[in-house]
């Protein structure tokens, strides 16, 4: 195996930070191998100042370096990978892309400690303390200067304080329902059987957000030079494709049925048909609710909310009946003794007060 240069170590490093820095505009899903990558260019930092050019121990650093170099290939490839436009890489992409992301995340790790497992063996660096403060510096530094510091203000003036909000009323839990997927994306390529022109589909098993994803790039009007074009509903494909799954969805359960979201055809020069052009088909359905069974639902809920209305008709009719009898009881309750001393005593100091008036 070749040896390696100091010039070489500087491109790799170029590389490396390169890599993290393109990871900041990648996709979420992708850009889960910064942390990795970043770990890597602080390690190869590290190698370009412990090991001086031209000495054996950096041609015995060759083995772990070109690994690295190796890992950080694969790494670029990914983010261009995710960047592919056109819209069948994009579903490959997003049907094994975490595998992909996986295998990377795995061979960055692995390459840097055994960079590092060298790096204390040859003596370069002490002890792997060593190593870890000094990567620690780095990545601190390298992530200090990525953040924007944010400016004081001149007077910072009291906030007032928030009265705390009213708590709203909780409402009665309801029994939660089994999820369903609600889209599907399905491919559908040409299958030439004989004389006959027929189709062939394949279900592409991808999470419900990445199908919204997918339906918003497939409304997409196409560019002018694209050889992709939209698809309405009424095209033979889409109508034999919707067919074919609602009658499945019937020996289902025959409250839903399937319908066209957005579709697509994409052309593409293929060897199975002697290098002609294969046309396949992009498209996403989503299941409903059929009319009869929403109208079955609505009255559901509605016999639900009388009675619920006409039981608490009938708790508070209940309610204002026993208040009645309490008040009626109150109003017949007979005078007690206290109450009978209080009224001769009235009594007695209005017929003492008539015979003063009198004389």
């Amino acid at each position: 195996m070749a040896g390696i240069s100091a010039g070489e170590i500087v491109m790799l490093v170029r590389l490396a930070w390169n890599i993290y820095d393109s990871c900041a505009a990648a996709p979420e899903d992708v850009a889960v191998v910064k942390e990795d990558v970043l770990m890597m260019a602080s390690t190869l930092e590290l190698v370009q100042e412990v090991a001086k050019p031209g000495s054996a121990m950096e041609q015995k650093l060759r083995v772990p370096l070109r690994e690295c170099e190796r890992s950080l290939n694969h790494s670029r490839e990914l983010l261009v990978k995710y960047k592919v436009v056109g819209l069948w890489q994009s579903l490959t992409w997003w049907a094994g892309g975490k595998e992909d992301v996986e295998k990377v995340q795995k061979h960055l790790g692995v390459c840097t400690a055994q960079l590092t497992a060298h790096l204390v063996t040859l003596g370069l660096v002490a002890n792997q303390t060593v190593i870890e403060e000094r990567l620690r510096e780095k990545t601190v530094a390298r992530t200090r200067d990525a953040k924007q510091p944010k400016k004081p203000d001149a007077k910072e003036e009291p906030k007032p304080e928030r009265k705390p909000e009213p708590k709203p009323e909780s409402k009665p839990k309801q029994a939660a329902t089994p999820s369903k997927p609600m889209m599907e994306c399905w491919i559908i390529t040409p299958n030439p059987t004989g004389f006959l022109q027929g189709w062939e589909k394949k279900r592409e098993d991808l999470p419900q957000a990445n199908l919204e994803k997918i339906v918003g790039s497939l409304k997409e009007p196409p560019k002018s030079n694209a050889d992709r074009s939209l698809l309405k509903s009424d095209d033979e494909r889409i109508i034999w494709l919707l067919n074919e799954r609602n009658r499945e969805q019937t020996r289902k359960d025959a409250r839903y049925v399937w319908c066209s979201a957005a579709a697509n055809s994409e052309r593409q020069t293929t060897a199975r048909l002697g290098f002609q052009i294969e046309e396949k088909v992009v498209a996403v359905i989503k299941r409903k609710m059929t009319q009869e069974a929403k109208d079955q639902l609505a009255k559901k809920k509605a016999e639900e909310r009388a009675e619920a209305e006409k039981k608490r008709t009938a708790e508070q009719k209940k309610a204002a009946e026993k208040a009645g009898k309490a008040e009626q009881a109150g109003a017949k309750k007979p005078i007690g003794k206290k109450d009978e001393k209080k009224k001769n005593v009235y009594q007695k100091d209005d017929k003492t007060s008539k015979k003063r008036a009198d004389k």
